[in-house]
């Protein structure tokens, strides 16, 4: 997926940080494991808050948008986990779209001079980056017949 503008970039973002907290919040509700549905949660608590700093990035832009952002792309590829019926495949979606999410703030972070916005999709990819160990973990998890 390519993007028009830097607002899209930001609008695709959001979406995705959206689509990934009722993601993991209905994972988390189907979780037979206690220590699972908190990982879950805590992954949901992180998406949210991404969600929210992206929409201040957004608005509080101190003059125009680097315009290298319009040019970024992102993994259309990237799996859906809210359309796959089986936990073990959902999971596997999700770690696709915590890399194209890593990923693309990385991209996106590299548009950015130094600074704080810079600072903060940086922290956000390694945040993304952690995530996908997370839920990998819990992959493997299910894997060796564990509770997951």
């Amino acid at each position: 997926m390519t993007f028009a503008s830097p607002a899209e970039v930001f609008a695709y973002a959001i979406r995705s940080e959206e689509e990934s907290f009722r993601f993991y919040t209905a994972m988390a509700e189907k979780a037979p494991s206690y220590n699972t549905r908190q990982v879950l949660h805590s992954l949901a608590a992180d998406e949210e808050q991404h969600r929210g700093l992206l929409v201040m990035i957004m608005g509080n832009q101190d003059g125009e948008m680097p315009a290298g952002l319009g040019h970024l792309t992102a993994a259309e590829e990237a799996g859906n986990p809210g359309r796959v019926a089986e936990a073990r495949d959902a999971l596997a979606a999700a770690v696709e779209r915590e890399t194209a999410a890593y990923q693309l703030y990385s991209a996106m972070a590299a548009e950015y001079p130094p600074g704080h916005i810079r600072r903060s999709l940086e922290q956000m990819a390694a945040m993304e980056k952690g995530h996908q160990h997370k839920v990998e973990e819990i992959l493997l998890n299910m894997q060796t017949g564990e509770v997951w």
